[in-house]
């Protein structure tokens, strides 16, 4: 498993560059289904979280700021705003830019990837 647990809540923080903040969650941390869990990841993460009900999909979520959606060539059709809070349904993927909100994804049976542009600000798990 990629990085060390420093902040004893389960977590394993991996390097993506400068200014972003990823990690992997373990037994420690707790179903993120639950609040419990949820309350760990925010902790760890010092933001709210942004949820998805993962799907074997395609659909891509763009959780940042209306209006500050990059060039969604990448999204294919399936890229959409969720400006609100946090569970934002269906989706495989969730894109963030700039501080403010964690991208949540769990995989049981994917590989899970985390993609970070720490010059453009943008990040999607």
């Amino acid at each position: 498993m990629p990085g060390r647990d420093d902040s004893g809540l389960g977590i394993r923080a991996v390097d993506l560059g400068p200014g972003v903040r990823a990690g992997f969650t373990s037994a420690v941390t707790g179903d993120l289904r639950a609040p419990v869990g949820r309350e760990r990841a925010r902790a760890w993460a010092g933001v709210p979280l942004v949820l998805a009900s993962q799907v074997h999909g395609t659909r891509l979520v763009w959780a940042g700021a209306p209006g500050d959606r990059p060039d969604c060539a990448l999204c294919e059709t399936n890229c959409e705003a969720a400006i609100s809070d946090r569970n934002v349904g269906e989706a495989d993927a969730i894109g963030l830019s700039g501080p403010g909100a964690a991208a949540v994804i769990q995989v049981a049976d994917c590989v899970p990837v985390l993609l970070a542009d720490p010059v453009a600000r943008l990040a999607c798990a």
